[in-house]
C-alpha cells in the first residue's frame, strides 16, 4: 500500500499541473475542448484518488488510461496518437491497480522527453495460452538513469524497480518483465504466467 501510495504522490502533482496549465490557456482559444479537458480530468482523479483495492479489473485500469490519453491527446492534438487493443476475454482479470497505468505514463513522460516527431503510444492486452501478455510501446528512447547524473532525476529506474516488486509480490516468479528499444520504438513488455481468468 505504501508503494502504490508512493507510486501516486509522485504521478499526480506534476501531471495535474500541467492539465491546469492546458485549460488555462484552451479557456478563451477553445472553450469546448477545455471543458472537454476538465470532464476528462476529473473522471481521471475520481479513479486515482478513491480509495483504491489492491487489485482492478483491466477493463477498469483501461478506463482510466483512456481518460488519461484523451487529456494527453487534447493538449498535444497532432503532435499525439494512440491506440489500445483489448482482447474482450481479458476485461475481467483482476491485476495490481496502476500496474498497467505506470507504463502508459512512463511512455507519454519519456516519450515526449526522446521523440522528435509525432509521439505514438500503443497499449496491447491480450491472453495466449493462460499467459497475459501486456505490451505498451512508444516512439522515442529509453532513458537510462545512472547515479551521481541529472538522468538519475528523469530516468525510469525507479518507477520500474517499483512496478517489478509489485509483480514479484502478486505472481512470485510467474511473470517476466522487459523494456527495450526496437526499431525507433521503446518496448515495455510484461508476461505474466497461468493467469486466473
Amino acid at each position: 500500500k505504501s508503494q502504490l501510495e508512493l507510486l501516486k504522490s509522485k504521478i499526480n502533482p506534476h501531471f495535474l499541473f500541467n492539465v491546469l496549465n492546458s485549460i488555462y490557456t484552451l479557456i478563451d482559444e477553445n472553450t469546448d475542448k477545455a471543458k472537454k479537458l476538465v470532464i476528462d480530468m476529473s473522471e481521471y482523479y475520481r479513479y486515482t484518488l478513491n480509495k483504491q483495492q489492491l487489485t482492478v479489473s483491466i477493463e477498469k485500469e483501461v478506463e482510466s488510461i483512456l481518460k488519461y490519453l484523451e487529456i494527453q491527446k487534447t493538449r498535444f492534438e497532432e503532435e499525439f496518437q494512440y491506440e489500445i487493443s483489448i482482447d474482450e476475454e481479458v476485461k475481467s482479470i483482476l491485476i495490481p491497480t496502476f500496474l498497467i497505468h505506470l507504463l502508459i505514463e512512463n511512455a507519454v513522460k519519456y516519450g515526449t522527453k526522446t521523440v522528435k516527431q509525432k509521439l505514438i503510444v500503443n497499449l496491447s492486452v491480450k491472453l495466449v495460452n493462460k499467459m497475459l501478455l501486456i505490451r505498451v510501446s512508444n516512439t522515442g528512447k529509453v532513458l537510462n538513469s545512472t547515479p551521481d547524473s541529472e538522468k538519475n532525476i528523469d530516468g525510469t529506474s525507479n518507477g520500474i524497480e517499483n512496478l517489478k516488486n509489485r509483480l514479484a509480490l502478486y505472481y512470485n516468479e510467474n511473470y517476466s518483465f522487459s523494456l527495450k528499444e526496437e526499431d525507433g520504438w521503446v518496448v515495455a513488455a510484461i508476461e505474466i504466467n497461468n493467469i486466473n481468468t
